[in-house]
């Protein structure tokens, strides 16, 4: 998501979009339905999880296919970004209005993923490998697309498929279309890479000062951590932590 984030907003600096744009103006005809308006949610709205659009991930009949047994028959599936948001827009809004409130949304960022390849006229693999990768000396850093095995020496990945019985049974996981993540979560990368890409990133390196407040300018999410504190966090591409999905979201 970070990465993301970090390309549409070197796109507003090179004036190719601005984050007020709809997303209306960029996909015609592609956010509708279910109190979806796309002449009515940004490209801001999508990145800092305000557009209300509901959390493809979080439909009960996609999850019941991507948890528990029914996963290892289901683990190569692929799904087109087109796909992932209609999931998105078959459940009621988040939230009546865009901006009026904060729920974190998947869906938004694969909206944005396809502006991007909307905008550029390349695929989104295409302009992270030419914007981040390239310009970083990343070796390890790649969206997988179909692909459904991990390049080069990895580790495994063990999974109880959300089973929370002390005696779940372990799969190994690590073979699986990634497909499901695409834009949201899809990238594949290593902890090397990773350093180098947040350095840079927190350092300023990666883009001018005005996109660099955009990226760190937080947003009212009215929810509290279970410390208490919070109620004020988010951004524009917020970090790509687990709690994120819980709400606890906070700049990168």
């Amino acid at each position: 998501m970070v990465r993301l984030g970090r390309g549409v907003l070197q796109l507003a600096a090179e004036g190719r979009l601005s984050l007020d744009d709809t997303v209306q103006k960029w996909l015609p005809g592609l956010v509708k339905g279910n109190g979806n308006d796309g002449g009515t949610i940004t490209i801001r709205h999508l990145l800092n999880h305000t557009s209300g659009i509901f959390n493809y991930g979080n439909d009960k009949e996609e999850f019941a296919k991507l948890s528990g047994p029914a996963w290892l028959e289901h683990r190569y599936d692929t799904y087109t970004p087109e796909q992932l948001v209609k999931i998105g827009l078959r459940s009621p809004r988040s939230f009546e209005a865009p901006g009026d409130g904060f729920v974190y949304s998947n869906t938004g960022y694969i909206v944005a993923g396809m502006i991007v390849e909307k905008i550029t006229g390349r695929t989104l693999a295409g302009e992270i490998e030419r914007r981040i990768v390239r310009t970083l000396g990343l070796t390890g850093t790649y969206l997988p697309g179909r692909e459904t095995k991990i390049r080069g020496p990895h580790p495994r990945h063990y999974s109880t498929l959300f089973a929370t019985e002390a005696d779940a049974k372990v799969y190994d996981v690590t073979d699986q279309s990634a497909t499901t993540g695409w834009a949201a979560g899809g990238m594949v990368s290593t902890l090397g890479d990773l350093h180098r890409f947040t350095g840079a990133l927190l350092r300023g390196k990666l883009l001018p000062p005005a996109q660099q407040r955009e990226m760190f300018t937080l947003v009212k999410t009215g929810i509290r951590t279970p410390d208490g504190t919070g109620g004020t966090r988010g951004s524009p591409t917020p970090c790509t932590e687990p709690g994120c999905s819980r709400g606890s979201c906070r700049a990168v």
